[in-house]
């Protein structure tokens, strides 16, 4: 039985949601710089106390080795303090437990080398949880399960994953918090090096067959047995830690490589598993979809100018969007550019060359995040025009990430995916020319030559072959993925007996996180997988909404109190509360518009303006502008257009003095909007905010 779903596309605006699968992007870091600053304004520390962290209440009880499936050992959970910063909700030793489990090295010897795996469990609001726990396995390979998921599920999207189940995050082998961390310096400082030069393949080969020379060599003589580190293992692992835990059965979902290692997880040991979640789908039988990364590439570029062509809106803004882009890459490519990005963790600038075969490398890597896709149009009408702010704050957030661990995404990829040459790749006929020959280059590389130099074992051809299975497998794709197409769905179930398909309009690679309607549907295959999940909603979601000038989209304001600050008010609807009094609109992954109220009891207002000259980067603080009257307050009114990560914004500041210490109001906007906000966001809010009696 299969069951495919596809929504209908509708021109209406979307409501925002977070992505799961990976990054910060020019709005989160500007959210994030503001809460550094007002944290260090108000000298308030979120932090748990050194004397409270890792007290766990713990209640696992101590597994049976009933299973049929027997690992060889008896797996320990041993509690530990979190080794993440939680979000706000999650409260260590209440609702979130760490811990580590020890597993061998290599399953087929359990008296040999151990190693260690970080795990948060997500407790039940129910006590005792009512069902069976949720697994979730992250992508990559190499991403951090705890960094990925844990604020998704202390959000409004995630929160009812974990209503009456447990939900466990397993940091798999070799990543950010297990130990070992597989992670390549070597190839990241390569790579600031050698953005700034135009090589060729075979000019790179020299410098890359060193670094990755290195950082093999580095490992190996570290202890580490590369060839430990792929999908069996993995698996194992995550059976070793259910065990620790203490659960009998489980549920799984698991995002792009995720579902690779659920996938493996179904067919070693089927009796344990009730349900799947399988979201960006990577089939085990690769050749349909490795083979033919030009052509996915090349799809999901002409899906996102067709749309855009089809759309009177982004037509009319952006006229010929397929012919600017190749035309831009054409110019690219004939004369390169220089623009600068910015290390958003030490401040430290680096120079990156703009090619055209690197621009398609860039959409193409751009088109993987739902959140950047309204503002693709943008983003190439302004390098078509020369202007490169927008893209060098994306690449920023982007290029600096060091939490991946690149060392084991890479003895994954040549344990039991790369084994095939150039030469196996699929007949480009009909595709764009230039995507073919940058993909293809590009998968030579990262593929093909790095495992000539990254000595691990292949894994049997087995591992390659279909998972045939009756476990109930919920497969979900988003449209504009650029790797893993809708198609690969179709391919990973063609052996499941009770597959449940659905495509997601508007959507990148990965589609947990994007919406209540994904949610919705998840968490109703989880509470009954015997059956479809309702998915008519699928056919309400907008699809790509373009954000192109002149939109006008109606703000309601809506009243709120905040305890810990002692205001009430009002604040936009629809807009999320990511700290107490820190609102943000969030309509693109490039969103600037925030909104932010503080207060620190027994201040002057002064108190604000050091932090504030900083954020800004201001010499001195300018001359209020105007006086404000407010219900509570008369407010000293400042305007400032200043850049925030590299991008241009309008920042309003209210500041006043009230009985009990000193307030502030800041909204931050793109300068376009900012006339609009102030009269229909700014002082509104500054009219009605009161303290609390």
């Amino acid at each position: 039985m299969k069951i495919h779903a596809r929504g209908e596309v509708r021109n209406i605006n979307p409501k925002s949601g977070v992505s799961l699968m990976r990054a910060s992007f020019p709005g989160l870091l500007v959210i994030l710089l503001l809460m550094g600053i007002l944290s260090a304004c108000t000298g308030g520390d979120t932090s748990t106390p050194e004397e409270t962290r890792g007290e766990t209440n713990r209640e696992f009880t101590t597994p049976t080795p009933t299973l049929e499936e027997t690992l060889g050992f008896q797996p320990i959970f041993e509690s530990t303090p979190c080794p993440i910063d939680l979000p706000p909700g999650a409260v260590e030793g209440e609702n979130v437990v760490c811990g580590t489990v020890e597993v061998p090295e290599k399953h087929a010897y359990p008296e040999g080398k151990m190693i260690r795996l970080a795990v948060a469990i997500v407790k039940s609001e129910v006590q005792p949880a009512a069902l069976e726990p949720l697994f979730m396995l992250a992508g990559g390979p190499g991403s951090s399960a705890l960094t990925v998921f844990t604020p998704l599920l202390f959000s409004p999207l995630g929160a009812g994953f974990h209503a009456d189940r447990d939900v466990v995050l397993v940091e798999q082998r070799g990543t950010l918090y297990s130990t070992p961390f597989l992670y390549c310096e070597e190839n990241f400082e390569l790579s600031l090096e050698l953005m700034a030069q135009n090589l060729d393949a075979e000019e790179r080969k020299p410098f890359l067959h060193e670094a990755l020379s290195a950082c093999y060599e580095r490992l190996t003589n570290e202890g580490v047995d590369l060839s430990a580190y792929n999908s069996l293992e993995n698996a194992a692992d995550i059976v070793a830690v259910m065990r620790a835990l203490g659960y009998e059965n489980f549920n799984i979902y698991g995002g792009s490589y995720g579902t690779i290692l659920a996938q493996h997880i179904m067919r070693e040991y089927p009796k344990i598993v009730r349900s799947v979640i399988l979201d960006a789908v990577a089939p085990l039988r690769h050749d349909p979809n490795l083979l033919y990364k030009a052509h996915s590439a090349d799809r999901a570029l002409r899906l996102f100018f067709s749309q855009c062509a089809e759309d009177p809106d982004c037509n009319s803004a952006y006229a010929d969007m397929e012919k600017v882009f190749f035309e831009t890459v054409d110019v690219l490519n004939e004369s390169p550019t220089t623009l600068e990005v910015t290390n958003p963790y030490t401040g430290e600038a680096y120079p990156l060359l703009l090619t055209g075969d690197k621009l398609i490398q860039i959409m193409r890597d751009y088109l993987y995040y739902t959140q950047l896709l309204p503002s693709l149009p943008e983003l190439i009408n302004d390098i078509a025009a020369g202007e490169y702010g927008l893209l060098s704050a994306i690449q920023s957030s982007l290029i600096f990430r060091m939490e991946i661990a690149d060392g084991m995404y890479k003895s994954v990829i040549c344990s039991e995916l790369v084994d095939f040459t150039a030469q196996d790749f699929a007949d480009p006929e009909g595709l764009y020319p230039p995507v073919v020959r940058v993909m293809q280059g590009l998968l030579g590389e990262i593929w093909i030559f790095t495992c000539e130099v990254w000595d691990v074992e292949m894994l049997d051809e087995s591992v390659k072959t279909s998972v045939q299975s009756d476990i109930p497998t919920l497969l979900l794709a988003g449209e504009f993925d650029p790797t893993v197409p809708p198609s690969m769905a179709d391919v990973a179930s063609e052996a499941m007996s009770k597959a449940y398909i659905y495509t997601f309009p508007g959507v990148g690679h990965g589609v947990l996180g994007t919406s209540e309607c994904v949610t919705s549907i998840m968490l109703e295959f989880l509470a009954d997988s015997s059956r479809a999940p309702d998915a008519s909603c699928i056919q309400n979601l907008p699809g790509l909404v373009f954000d192109v000038p002149g939109q006008v989209v109606e703000i309601t304001l809506e009243p709120f109190t905040q305890e810990s600050l002692g205001i009430r008010g009002l604040s936009p609807a629809g807009w999320t509360e990511v700290q107490p009094g820190l609102f943000a609109r969030g309509a693109s992954a490039i969103d600037q518009t925030t909104l932010i109220y503080d207060v620190v009891p027994g201040e002057k207002p002064s108190v604000f303006i050091p932090g504030f000259q900083s954020l800004f980067g201001l010499e001195s603080f300018p001359e209020s502008s105007d006086i404000y009257e407010g219900a509570a307050f008369i407010w000293d009114l400042y305007s400032l257009e200043v850049e925030l990560s590299g991008i241009p914004v309008h920042s309003f500041m209210a500041l006043a003095e009230g009985e009990t210490g000193a307030y502030v109001v800041l909204l931050i906007s793109s300068p376009e909007e900012a006339d609009s906000l102030y009269e229909s966001v700014f002082l509104p809010v500054l009219q009605a905010l009161v303290p609390v009696e």
